[in-house]
């Protein structure tokens, strides 16, 4: 709803400052820590730049990005017995980050390169789930002991909404297809996020 509601503003605003749109596919690759649980990710994002001049343009950017998880070593891990202790494991990362662009061009606005720095909001959402043998040890006179499974199935997930900044370099090719690299950090409690952000986009 966030990415929809933004759309609608950006609309808005294209039509009464006559702002160029574009709508873009993204890669982001994790950086550091982050990097250990997720894999590269591919998203959609729509956009739009206002020019203040040949030289520099302000404008904003909104979009969805879905990661591909690593499974973690320890759902191979086993009882005694060869049983595992996971049965079945599975999580979800994703982001939407809704951005302020200023970009200055090195040429001109119409083709050549830019730098891009961007300031704004990113929202992180994780959810995990998972079922789990749980071993139960009994012991009784006549048989001794054993043990038994019994399967649980537990999930948790995650999400909140931080502080993210990022700059990087873009290339215009032709009036229809412009190309961008940022470093993105994205600020939270625990520490940052960093990805690096590359946008094909398709302007309109």
């Amino acid at each position: 709803m966030k990415v929809v509601g933004v759309a609608l503003c950006l609309v808005a605003f294209g039509q009464t400052a006559k702002a160029q749109f574009s709508a873009g596919v993204n890669a982001a690759l994790p950086m550091g820590n982050v990097g250990d649980v997720i894999s590269l990710g591919f998203g959609v994002s729509l956009g739009y730049d206002y020019a203040l001049d040949d030289k520099m343009s302000i404008g904003g950017e909104a979009g969805f990005t879905f990661f591909p998880t690593k499974d973690p070593d320890f759902i191979e891990d086993k009882y005694a017995d060869g049983t595992k202790h996971y049965d079945s494991y599975s999580r979800s990362y994703s982001m939407i980050p809704i951005l302020a662009n200023f970009k200055y061009y090195f040429a001109d606005n119409t083709n050549g390169l830019y730098g891009i720095g961007s300031l704004g909001l990113t929202s992180l959402m994780y959810k995990v789930s998972y079922t789990r043998n749980e071993q139960k040890i009994d012991w009784t006179p006549s048989t001794g002991w054993s043990y038994s499974y019994e399967k649980k199935s537990y999930e948790d997930s995650f999400s909140g909404t931080y502080l993210s900044f990022g700059a990087g370099l873009g290339y215009i090719i032709n009036e229809k297809i412009d190309l961008s690299a940022r470093y993105l950090t994205v600020s939270s409690k625990g520490g940052s996020s960093s990805f690096i952000n590359i946008r094909a986009a398709f302007n309109f």
